[in-house]
């Protein structure tokens, strides 16, 4: 932790997931929180002879028909809640983008509202695949990813440019560096790995960066990870394997990344993909677990929270399609106060034996808004003091669960003096404005200061002036 000092810019939140704007902190735990599992809600249609639904996007509320849209396996559905969906009958054409769309009201030119990805094959895929559809002997299919633009969503224009790139990309925008950010799949140390573009126009793009990877201790914590999914009724289908030399080959990497902004970081939600069986074909197990990164720049990313996973597998027989091989949502949705988090659940155990009918679905998990990460402080009093900072215009405001006991805010001045102190907060507010006990935090404005919050029982997610 240093004490250089930082921008807080008045209605953007200020989160705790890593140390980056921490001074000092004192008798208090970081806590992952995993968001609320609510089932899948787009699934596959066996009167339409589907097996699998999946997306790479968020919803967006649509002004002009004033619903939701997303798009899933090469159609739209609509809502008017985000939870109860219909699909429209016109399915996209082969080429165009299947789930990879943005819907961008700040684009002044109505014909490029949509923005989407596109694949092509850069090789003739009869001359790499045998008759299944599997890799031949030293041979793979190379995909490029295009970019297309849209006024409806329906009618696409391929713009000029073009990256190389695997079988799975995710993409966002970066609102408050006006920037579209998209995660391209590349081979690493360890196998799939991800490298990052992006574009102020989606016209002209970077040269992309590989900056996600599995590490040497993603393959250790990955053995335990595997040892107990083994233990579940997900991997009953496992018995009929060989438990012989041949088989026992592991390995974790990164089978796609979702990057997006949130308030004042960057934040990537990487499916870290576990494999046992024969090397890089006919996995006899696999699954992904979605842990949580973040970084300041795009190019520099920390885990957090010691690895902890993010979003889980389901167990067998909870009615659930996320059993094994899950993708991460591209981004959030804020909803009041919350966050929908729209990520593709996926039944997919290994080619032998056949998976399911229905085999993938879009499910949807809700997690508190700024609620990744919270400082948590049990009976004994912890205390955590932010970097100094130039006082904007506004309140001062707090998501706080203090149900259990109380935080007290503290306004420090540039000699470490209590200048204003706050009244005693108890509960669990998602939005609660600061009222004071001592001191005028007006009188603090355009002035550097520093915030202490001290916390008895209590669980501290966020702060922001407005």
């Amino acid at each position: 932790m240093n004490n250089e000092p930082f921008e807080v810019t008045t209605g953007r939140r200020q989160l705790f997931i890593d140390d980056h704007r921490i001074t000092s902190m004192d008798s208090l735990t970081r806590t992952l929180h995993q968001p609320s599992k609510k089932g899948p809600l787009i699934r596959p249609d066996a009167r339409r002879g589907e097996r699998s639904m999946y997306t790479h996007s968020a919803p967006h509320w649509d002004p002009h028909c004033e619903h939701y849209r997303l798009l899933v396996t090469g159609r739209w559905f609509e809502s008017a809640d985000g939870l109860h969906w219909a699909p429209d009958d016109r399915t996209l054409a082969e080429g165009l983008p299947s789930s990879h769309v943005i819907f961008d009201e700040s684009d002044s030119n109505p014909s490029r509202r949509y923005k989407g990805l596109g694949m092509h094959n850069l090789v003739d895929p009869a001359t790499v695949l045998d008759e299944r559809g599997r890799p031949l002997p030293g041979k793979k299919l190379e995909f490029a990813l295009n970019f297309q633009v849209s006024s409806d969503g329906y009618e696409w224009r391929r713009t000029e440019q073009w990256l190389p790139s695997g079988d799975e990309q995710n993409m966002s925008y970066d609102a408050l560096e006006k920037q579209f950010i998209v995660t391209l799949k590349r081979g690493g140390k360890y196998g799939r790995s991800h490298a990052i573009a992006t574009s102020p126009d989606f016209e002209l793009w970077n040269e992309p960066e590989l900056v996600i990877e599995a590490d040497d201790l993603d393959q250790e914590l990955g053995r335990l990870h595997i040892e107990e999914f083994l233990a579940t009724a997900n991997a009953e289908y496992l018995r009929t394997f060989p438990n012989t030399t041949d088989w026992q080959w592991q390995n974790v990497d990164i089978y796609n990344a979702a990057v997006f902004r949130y308030e004042d970081l960057y934040l990537c939600l990487p499916a870290m993909y576990h494999a046992r069986g024969r090397r890089w074909t006919s996995h006899t197990l696999r699954f992904s677990l979605i842990q949580l990164w973040c970084s300041h720049d795009l190019r520099h990313w920390e885990r957090v929270a010691n690895r902890e996973t993010f979003i889980h597998w389901s167990p067998r027989g909870a009615g659930a399609f996320d059993l094994c091989k899950n993708m991460p949502p591209s981004y959030p949705v804020v909803r009041d106060d919350e966050l929908w988090l729209y990520y593709n659940g996926n039944k997919e155990n290994s080619h032998y034996p056949e998976t399911d009918d229905e085999n993938a679905a879009v499910h949807l998990a809700v997690l508190r808004r700024d609620g990744f990460v919270s400082l948590d402080a049990a009976v004994d009093e912890g205390t955590v003091v932010t970097k100094a900072f130039v006082k904007p215009a506004g309140d001062l405001w707090v998501n706080v669960d203090a149900r259990s006991g109380f935080l007290v805010v503290e306004v420090l001045d540039g000699k470490g003096e209590v200048c204003a102190r706050s009244v005693p907060i108890e509960g669990d507010y998602p939005r609660y404005k600061i009222a004071w006990q001592k001191g005028n935090l007006a009188d603090s404005c355009g002035q550097v200061v520093q915030l202490r919050f001290i916390l008895n029982e209590a669980s501290l997610y966020s702060y922001w002036a407005g």
